[in-house]
């Protein structure tokens, strides 16, 4: 009696819908609710209409830990089981790769690796509604790129002198080795010249990480060789090999 509130869930299902007034008497249900009415709306971007993401660059690594920051995450969206993924860029709503991070309430970060391969891929939230992931994919993403350049990009290489006696050691320089590339297997090695990438010497040695030296010795033969650094994995060997080489000879 008198004056007060009631509270009702809104439907699941995006549309058009009205609050109704009936009165309790069949005879007049009919008649008066098209009187007593209120219009409103859903819209699954309403569960969203406050979240942010955010990544700290936009060009990564294979494998490189992706910080994400997340903003804005309500209750409903944690007991629906919302997830941030990677996916292929521009995929279908359903394409997401097998590593995925569930956010909690308000703000926070999730760390997900950075595919291997190489590609255009993105960031993507869904609120863990299947009806609603469709519509939203595509709009809460934040590209990103993979490149294996970025594995050795702060990787360097010196030798000091460009000509050797066949067999004398060559010290080899380095610094800006990661625990990536030593996890991975990088290793020093000499080849022929401008060869193949896949074309090097028997001799080789595995930095570690951070700055150091390795010894190689030099060919038995005289020649012009080459200084190699490979990162390890061989997607990318191929295109590392001769960005990271330091030419000398043999004489």
């Amino acid at each position: 009696v008198g004056s007060g509130t009631v509270s009702i869930n809104a439907p699941f299902d995006e549309g058009e819908y009205e609050i109704r007034f009936y009165d309790g008497s069949a005879a007049s249900d009919l008649n008066r609710v098209t009187r007593l009415t209120i219009p409103f709306t859903v819209k699954h971007s309403e569960l969203t209409k406050n979240l942010t993401l955010s990544i700290p660059k936009t060009v990564f690594a294979p494998e490189e830990p992706i910080v994400v920051s997340y903003a804005g995450v309500t209750q409903w969206l944690v007991d629906h089981n919302c997830w941030i993924t990677v996916s292929d860029r521009n995929s279908a709503a359903n394409n997401y790769k097998s590593n995925y991070r569930k956010p909690a309430i308000g703000s926070g970060t999730v760390s997900i690796n950075a595919p291997f391969d190489e590609g255009d891929y993105e960031i993507r939230f869904y609120d863990g509604s299947s009806a609603s992931d469709l519509n939203l994919a595509a709009r809460f993403t934040i590209p990103f790129t993979v490149k294996h350049s970025e594995l050795t990009k702060n990787v360097t290489l010196s030798i000091p002198k460009k000509n050797y006696a066949p067999g004398e050691d060559i010290v080899i320089s380095y610094s800006g080795v990661t625990q990536w590339l030593v996890d991975h297997n990088c290793w020093i090695t000499v080849s022929d010249a401008n060869s193949a990438a896949n074309n090097y010497k028997s001799n080789y040695k595995k930095p570690g990480v951070g700055s150091s030296t390795v010894t190689i010795a030099a060919p038995n033969q005289a020649g012009t060789y080459e200084i190699r650094f490979y990162d390890g994995s061989s997607a990318s060997d191929l295109n590392l090999a001769e960005a990271l080489t330091i030419v000398f000879t043999v004489s």
